[in-house]
C-alpha cells in the first residue's frame, strides 16, 4: 500500500497505457520458509483495498493441479473470463492459450481502470514452480507475467529466496530488478507451526501403518483426499483414520473446501509444500509407487462401477492432475475419452469446464511427442465435440431457475459455462436482476458489467441490441441512470432497429412509481424518439417496447405526447391498431377523452377486420380483449351467431372472434359469458380444416377454462391439442435435387411439425401462468425437440418454486438440464457421420463406409424439422448416387479467405509460410480445416513428421468430422480404427434408442 503496490488508486496510468517504469508496477516478497508469506497473500486476496479486484494463483507442490505453467494458465484464464462476464475461450491449444491469456489480463486491466478501480495479479510461491523445479528447460510460470503491466495492472509475487529468477525470463523483465524486493520478516506465529508440523511429520513416519499409510497417500496423491477416501484406500476403521488425521489436524494436515456442489466433505492436504518434500524425500520412490498403485487400482474400480453418485470428488478433479503431473498419458487420455466420468463431473459440479480442460491438457500433451497419436486426437476431438453441444443446447432460463432456488454457486457456474453469448448474456442478466432485487447490489452490478461484455460478443446487431436494452433496466433498477445511458448508447443498432426504444422502455420500469415529477428528461425524450414509431413495422422493430414505451408516457403524465407519437405510426400497418389498443386502456383511467378517441378507433378497425373476414384475423387476437376490458366490445359479441354460412376465411374469423371475446371476458372476471363464448368458440374450431390455427384457439381457450377456475374442461381440451398436435404429418419441401442446381418438392414426413412443438409451449406456458404447474410439466415432456422441452421445464421449475414446491422444482430444474445435455442434434450427427462415409469410400473401406452411410441415415430419420431433415436426405441421396458410380467421389474445396491463402501457398511448395499463416486464423473451425488440408500437403511432401503435429493440432481445434481426410491421408489405419470405434457407438445408439 504505502509503497503503491495496489492502493486502490486507479489514477496515473490510464487504459491501454504502460507504467513509466514496468518495475514500479511490480512487488516481489520474499522470505525462508514458514515465514508467513502464503498467509499474508491469502489474507490480501481475501481483504483487497478498496477499488482493487484481485486474480490470484497460489503454486504448490502438494497439489498437481496448482504446480506449473499449464495449471496457471487453467486458474487464471477461468479467473479472468469470470471478471469479464464470459465463458473461456472455446478450443484453446497450448499454441493459443498464453496469448489467450494475456490479451485478457490487458482487457481486465482495462476494465477494472475504466470503472475507477485497478486489477492486481498475485502469484504466490514463485520458487515452487514445478516448470522450473523439474527441468531447467522447462518453461516457467514467471515468464509468462507481462513484462510491461499495461492500464494500472500491478503484479505481486512471493517466494523463497532461492531459487533465482527462472532461465526462461529475460534479462530485461521486471523480475531480475533488485528494487522490486521486499523482504517479509518471519512470522513467530509461522515458527511454532513449523516446530509443530515437523514433530507430527516425524511421528507419522514413526508411527502405526494406519498412520504412514495416511501420510504416503496424502503425499502421492498430490491433492485433497477427505477421511472417507482414506479409510476406503487403507482398510483401516474409520475411527483410527481420523484419529491420525485429528491428532494433527492443522498442523501436518490441513482441510480444504471441495468444489462439489453438494454433500462433500473436507479434503486433506499436507500442510506445508516443506512437509510435502520432507515426505516425499522420507517415503522414497519405491514406496511412492505402491501407494500410487493404490490410488490407481481404486479408480479402476470406481470406472468399472461406471463413477456412480458418490464417486470420491479427488477421482473426479485432482486424481488428472496428478496424472498430470506423473507424465502419465495413457491414464490421462483414459480419463479424458471417458465419458461416463465426465457425465458424473457434470452433475456434480453443474458444467463441463474441468472436463474441458482435460481434454485440452491431454490434447497438448498429444501434440508435443515428437510423433503424436493421431487416432487418440481424433477421439478426443469427437469427445470435446459432445461437451461442447451439450452446453449450447442448455436453455438460458436454467440458472436463474437454480438462482431463486437458492443454489446460487450452480447458477454463476451454469451461466458462465454457456458458450453461446447471446444466452450467456440474457442468464448474467437474469441473475443481476435477481441480486438487484435482493438489494445486492455489488453482485448486481458485476453480473450486469459481465452481461455487457457477453453481450458485446453477439455477432447479430439486433441481438446484441436486445441483451443490451434487459441489461439497462437492471442498472436502472439499481439506481445506476448514468450506467443505463452507457449501455444505451453502446448499442450498435440505431433507433430504427429498435433495441434503443426497447431500451428506454427497460429503463422506464423503476419510474413508474416515482411520479411525474421525478422522470429524467433524457428518459421521457427517449421514449418519445419520433423515429421509433415512424418505423414501427419495419423488419426488427419491437412491437412489445413500444407499446411499453406509450404506456409508461401516459404514467409520467405525458398522455397527449404519448398520443401524438401513436399517431406518427403508419395508418396501413396492423401495428398503428395495437398501439391505439395500448394507448386505450393505459389512459382509461386518467386520461378518458383520449381513451374514448383511442378506443372508438380500435372499435372501427376491429370491426372492419371482423366484417372483411379475408385472412387469418391475427390482428383481433390484440384488439378484441382490449375493447372489453374498456367496455367497447359489446356490439361485437351479437356479429358471430349470425355468421352460420360462409367460406373457410369467414368460420375461422368467427371461431377467432368468439375466442377473443371469451378471453376478454376472463380478463375482467365474468365466468358466464367467457365460459359462453369459450364452448362456442370450441365448437366452432372443430369445425375448421386447419389443424393449425384451431390448436393455435384451443390453447388460448384451455387458458380461458383455467382462469374461470373450469380445471376439468381445460385439462380435457389440452388432451385434444396434444393429440392434434402430436400426428405426424408431412410436409412438401422445396430442394435442390443435384449439383446441376435442379431443384424439385421433396414429401418429408415429420414426427412433430415446428408449429406443433410451438403449440405444446405455449400450452405449458398457459398452464404455468394459471397456476397449474403439474399439467404444464405434463406437456413439457411431450414436447418431441429437446431444446424446446428443455426450456419448457426450466419454465416449469421456477412455477414450482412459486407454488412452494421446492424439491419438485428441483426435480424439474435437473430433468431440464438432463434433457438438454442428454440429447445430440440428429443433423450435425448424419452431416458429421456422411463425411466420414465419404473419406472411407476414398479410401476404399467400402464396408466400413457403408456401416457409417447407414447411421447416417437413422439419425435423418429422427431430424424433427422438414427443412433439416429434407437437407440431410438431400445430401445422403447425393452420396448415394455418387458411391453408386465407380471412381466418382466427392471432391474436397477450399475455405475462402485466410484459408484458402494456406491452401495456395502449400502447393507453391511455401510451407514454412502456409504454416505460420495457418496460426493466424482466427475462427477455430476454419483453422482446424486450413490445418489439415495442409498437413495432408505436408505428408504428400515428404515432411511426415511435421503432418502428424499439425494434424494433432487440427485436432485440438475443430469438430472431427474437419480432419477425417488428413487422417485418411496421413495415418489410413487410425482412420479405420476411429470408423470401427463410431461404428459400434453407433450400434449402441440404435440399439438403446
Amino acid at each position: 500500500g504505502a509503497d503503491g503496490d495496489a492502493d486502490g488508486n486507479a489514477g496515473g496510468d490510464r487504459t491501454g497505457d504502460e507504467a513509466p517504469d514496468p518495475a514500479s508496477a511490480y512487488r516481489w516478497w520474499r522470505a525462508p520458509a514458514w515465514a508467513g508469506k502464503s498467509a499474508l497473500m491469502a489474507w490480501f486476496v481475501l481483504h483487497p483495498p478498496a477499488n482493487v479486484d484481485v486474480v490470484s494463483f497460489f503454486i504448490t507442490a502438494r497439489l498437481a493441479s496448482q504446480s506449473d505453467r499449464e495449471a496457471f494458465i487453467d486458474v487464471v484464464l477461468e479467473q479472468l473470463a469470470t471478471t469479464l462476464g464470459r465463458g473461456l475461450p472455446p478450443l484453446l491449444t497450448s499454441a493459443t492459450r498464453e496469448a489467450h491469456l494475456l490479451d485478457m489480463l490487458d482487457e481486465a486491466a482495462r476494465s477494472s481502470a475504466d470503472r475507477g478501480r485497478r486489477l492486481v495479479l498475485l502469484v504466490d510461491g514463485l520458487d515452487e514452480d514445478r516448470g522450473v523445479t523439474t527441468d531447467p528447460s522447462a518453461y516457467s510460470i514467471a515468464a509468462l507475467l507481462p513484462a510491461r503491466p499495461r492500464s494500472g495492472l500491478r503484479v505481486i509475487v512471493a517466494g523463497r529466496l532461492n531459487p533465482p529468477v527462472p532461465a526462461d525470463v529475460p534479462g530485461w523483465h521486471p523480475l531480475h530488478d533488485p528494487a522490486i524486493v521486499r523482504m517479509l520478516s518471519p512470522s513467530p506465529a509461522a515458527e511454532v507451526v513449523r516446530n509443530e508440523a515437523e514433530n507430527d511429520l516425524q511421528r507419522l513416519l514413526q508411527g502405526t501403518e494406519t498412520e504412514r499409510d495416511v501420510l504416503g497417500l496424502v503425499a502421492a496423491a498430490r491433492g485433497g483426499l477427505a477421511a472417507a477416501d482414506l479409510v476406503e484406500l487403507i482398510g483401516a476403521s474409520a475411527y483410527e483414520t481420523r484419529r491420525t488425521l485429528n491428532a494433527v489436524g492443522g498442523r501436518s494436515f490441513v482441510p480444504r473446501a471441495g468444489r462439489r456442489l453438494e454433500g462433500e466433505s473436507d479434503l486433506y492436504i499436507l500442510a506445508h509444500d516443506r512437509l510435502q518434500e520432507t515426505a516425499l524425500d522420507v517415503l522414497g520412490r519405491a514406496r511412492l509407487g505402491s501407494y500410487r498403485d493404490r490410488l490407481h487400482a481404486w479408480a479402476e474400480g470406481y470406472r468399472g462401477r461406471g463413477w456412480p453418485d458418490g464417486t470420491p470428488e479427488y477421482l473426479l478433479q485432482d486424481y488428472f492432475g496428478m496424472l498430470r503431473y506423473e507424465g502419465d498419458l495413457a491414464r490421462m487420455l483414459a480419463c479424458a475419452l471417458d465419458a461416463a466420468r465426465h457425465d458424473r463431473m457434470l452433475a456434480a459440479y453443474g458444467a463441463d469446464g474441468t472436463a474441458l480442460a482435460e481434454l485440452a491438457t491431454t490434447h497438448a500433451a498429444i501434440a508435443a511427442d515428437p510423433r503424436p497419436d493421431l487416432l487418440a486426437a481424433v477421439r478426443l476431438a469427437a469427445h470435446r465435440t459432445v461437451l461442447t453441444e451439450r452446453n449450447a443446447r442448455l436453455p438460458a432460463t436454467l440458472p436463474r431457475v437454480w438462482a431463486v432456488l437458492g443454489e446460487h454457486g450452480r447458477a454463476e457456474t451454469l451461466a458462465y459455462s454457456l458458450t453461446d453469448p447471446l444466452a450467456r448474456a440474457a442468464a448474467l442478466t437474469d441473475l443481476a436482476r435477481l441480486a438487484a432485487r435482493a438489494e445486492q447490489a455489488e453482485r448486481a452490478e458485476r453480473f450486469a458489467r459481465q452481461a455487457v461484455e457477453s453481450a458485446h460478443q453477439i455477432p447479430f446487431e439486433h441481438f446484441e441490441d436486445a441483451a443490451l436494452a434487459r441489461i439497462a433496466g437492471v442498472y436502472a433498477r439499481l439506481d445506476r441512470f448514468k450506467d443505463a445511458l452507457d449501455v444505451v448508447e453502446s448499442m450498435p443498432g440505431d433507433i430504427r432497429s429498435g433495441g434503443r426504444i426497447e431500451a428506454w422502455a427497460e429503463i422506464a420500469g423503476p419510474w413508474v412509481e416515482r411520479g411525474p415529477s421525478q422522470w429524467p428528461q433524457a428518459l421521457l425524450e427517449g421514449l418519445s424518439d419520433p423515429s421509433a414509431y415512424t418505423t414501427l413495422g419495419a423488419m426488427h422493430t419491437n412491437t412489445q417496447a413500444v407499446g411499453a414505451a406509450v404506456r409508461a408516457l401516459v404514467l409520467a403524465g405525458k398522455c397527449e405526447l404519448a398520443e401524438s407519437r401513436v399517431r406518427m405510426i403508419p395508418s396501413h400497418t396492423d401495428r398503428l391498431s395495437e398501439m391505439l389498443a395500448v394507448l386505450a386502456e393505459a389512459s382509461a383511467a386518467c386520461h378518458p377523452d383520449v381513451a374514448h378517441r383511442a378506443g372508438r378507433e380500435v372499435h372501427g378497425r376491429a370491426l372492419r377486420e371482423t366484417r372483411a373476414a379475408a385472412g387469418y384475423p391475427y390482428l383481433l387476437d390484440e384488439l378484441i380483449p382490449v375493447l372489453v376490458r374498456i367496455g367497447l366490445a359489446e356490439d361485437l359479441g351479437g356479429l358471430a351467431p349470425n355468421w352460420t354460412r360462409g367460406g373457410t376465411m369467414r368460420s375461422v374469423t368467427r371461431a377467432a372472434l368468439l375466442t377473443a371475446l371469451a378471453r376478454g371476458h376472463a380478463d375482467i372476471n365474468d365466468p358466464p359469458r367467457a365460459l359462453g363464448f369459450a364452448r362456442e368458440a370450441a365448437r366452432q374450431a372443430a369445425t375448421l380444416d386447419d389443424s393449425q390455427y384451431a390448436a393455435r384457439l384451443r390453447v388460448d381457450l384451455v387458458g380461458v377454462y383455467a382462469h374461470v377456475g373450469e380445471r376439468e374442461s381445460a385439462v380435457e381440451l389440452a388432451r385434444l391439442v396434444l393429440e392434434t398436435s402430436s400426428t405426424p404429418t408431412r410436409s412438401r419441401v422445396w430442394v435442390e435435387t443435384s449439383g446441376a442446381g435442379e431443384s424439385t418438392y421433396d414429401d418429408i414426413l415429420q414426427p412433430e411439425p415446428l408449429w406443433a412443438s410451438r403449440t405444446k409451449a405455449r400450452l405449458s406456458a398457459v398452464f404455468r401462468e394459471e397456476g397449474l404447474p403439474d399439467e404444464a410439466r405434463k406437456v413439457a415432456r411431450s414436447i418431441l425437440e429437446p431444446a424446446d422441452r428443455a426450456e419448457a421445464l426450466a419454465a416449469c421449475a421456477e412455477a414450482l418454486v412459486r407454488a412452494d414446491r421446492v424439491g419438485d422444482a428441483i426435480a424439474a430444474a435437473h430433468e431440464s438440464a438432463a434433457t438438454a445435455q442428454g440429447a445430440s442434434d440428429p443433423s450435425d450427427d448424419a452431416l458429421a457421420l456422411l463425411e466420414l462415409a465419404k473419406t472411407l469410400v476414398e479410401q476404399g473401406e467400402a464396408v466400413r463406409a457403408a456401416e457409417i452411410a447407414a447411421a447416417a441415415r437413422w439419425h435423418a430419420e429422427r431430424i424433427h424439422q422438414a427443412y433439416a431433415k429434407s437437407y440431410a436426405v438431400q445430401k445422403i441421396s447425393e452420396y448415394d448416387r455418387r458411391t453408386a458410380r465407380a471412381g466418382d467421389g466427392p471432391t474436397l474445396g477450399k475455405d475462402a479467405g485466410l484459408a484458402a491463402r494456406v491452401g495456395a501457398l502449400a502447393a507453391a511448395g511455401r510451407d514454412d509460410e502456409a504454416v505460420a499463416l495457418v496460426g493466424t486464423i482466427v475462427h477455430p473451425y476454419m483453422r482446424s480445416e486450413a490445418g489439415a488440408d495442409l498437413a495432408k500437403v505436408l505428408y504428400q511432401a515428404g515432411q511426415r513428421a511435421r503432418a502428424r503435429q499439425m494434424l494433432a493440432q487440427a485436432c485440438a481445434l475443430g469438430p472431427w468430422r474437419t480432419v477425417v481426410r488428413g487422417l485418411a491421408a496421413i495415418d489410413p489405419g487410425s482412420l479405420a480404427a476411429f470408423a470401427d470405434e463410431v461404428a459400434r457407438h453407433e450400434r449402441a445408439r440404435r440399439e438403446e434408442a
